[in-house]
């Protein structure tokens, strides 16, 4: 449970796992929606590494081949930059997250087939 008593906001987060994934996806948008609550649960979920938890779930997703939750990370993910974090910003641009959050956002154009749009494939190209 996240209480930030400065400004009266309480959050209940669940576990980083893909079965978690569809609450996870409600809280970060209702997160974002609200100004009351986003500086805390950023605050939050830079402190509890939910980066670093989500990111092998694309993987985990992939190798599954769970459409349902590759969209769900990719919503996630696409909500979490949303935040417009300085901080949260420069976890996602680093060498060790940044395939797992590209991986994540192929499913952002694709509906049908995530392996349609393989972004990483023109990152790893150097």
């Amino acid at each position: 449970m996240l209480i930030s008593p400065a400004e009266g906001f309480q959050l209940s987060l669940p576990e980083v796992t893909l079965e978690h994934l569809p609450e996870i996806e409600s809280l970060v948008k209702n997160a974002l929606g609200s100004a009351q609550g986003r500086d805390p649960f950023i605050k939050h979920i830079e402190q509890e590494n939910w980066l670093g938890r989500l990111v092998p779930l694309v993987k985990i997703a992939e190798e599954q081949e769970s459409l349902a939750d590759l969209h769900r990370l990719c919503n996630i993910f696409k909500s979490l930059i949303l935040f417009n974090d300085n901080k949260f910003i420069e976890e996602v641009i680093t060498d060790d997250m940044i395939m797992g959050v590209v991986g994540a956002m192929e499913c952002m154009l694709s509906k049908v087939d995530c392996s349609k749009d393989n972004f990483r494939s023109l990152l790893s190209v150097r």
